[in-house]
């Protein structure tokens, strides 16, 4: 479930990418799609708008720093609606579930077999599955991590996961898919704070929670792996949307 060393990330970010490049030529318009508007950036801030309109008043105000931090960052959800309208970035076949525990790894050589579980197949962009494995494994904690320590990226997490991903399908992405690589994590990371805060705001109807303010308290963990993200990719590449 956790990839404990960089090389493990680097393995699971070449196996979704060989995924991907092996439908290369497949027509992504006779792909179904099985959850509409999944990783739709712009339908989830419109979700989150709706959200803000809650009776819920005590949650309101508790999360009104969260909100005001997430609403700043609507930039992102700009970002995406360029994706949408730009022959530069073409739907390609994505996983969209992209994470470690959903690659098969041989039990004796820890190598590589297969990805596995392919409910969520379906036509998407670049930034998805490179995106939720850079959320997913590059940060020190995952999303219901809530102690006083703020997630961090690890460096040479996040570097093994960009290029094993890019070393297989950079050779099939246009100029702008590899111009902007590097927003997969910000959107992805973004969107899943969006969506934490809707379900906190909403009364918790979507995500299972064990306590009250733990959809609060995600929303706030995504919100600072965000924040470090962006702080790393700027210093570390002088990166920003």
């Amino acid at each position: 479930n956790v990839a404990e060393k960089a090389s493990q990330a680097k393995a699971t970010a070449r196996a979704f990418a060989k995924f991907t490049a092996a439908y290369n030529e497949f027509d992504v318009n006779l792909l179904k799609e099985v959850i509409p508007g999944f990783h739709d950036l712009g339908l989830r801030y419109r979700q989150f708008e709706r959200a803000l309109y809650t009776e819920l008043y005590e949650r309101m105000g508790k999360a009104v720093q969260v909100v005001e931090e997430l609403k700043q960052r609507e930039r992102y959800r700009h970002f995406y609606d360029i994706i949408l309208e730009s022959d530069e970035f073409p739907r390609r076949v994505m996983h969209h579930d992209a994470k470690i525990s959903n690659i098969l790894f041989h039990r004796k050589t820890g190598k590589v077999i297969c990805p596995v579980d392919y409910d969520t197949v379906m036509p998407g962009y670049f930034f998805s599955d490179l995106g939720d494995m850079i959320r997913s494994m590059a940060a020190r904690n995952d999303e219901n991590h809530n102690g006083p320590d703020k997630p961090a990226i690890r460096k040479d997490f996040y570097e093994n996961i960009v290029t094993g991903y890019t070393d297989v399908l950079g050779v099939q992405f246009t100029v702008s898919e590899k111009k902007y690589i590097h927003s997969a994590g910000l959107l992805m990371t973004y969107m899943q704070a969006l969506r934490f805060a809707t379900d906190y705001l909403n009364g918790d109807i979507y995500y299972r929670t064990e306590y009250p303010e733990q959809n609060l308290d995600r929303a706030n963990n995504q919100l600072s792996l965000l924040q470090s993200l962006e702080n790393f990719l700027l210093s570390s590449y002088a990166f920003a949307i």
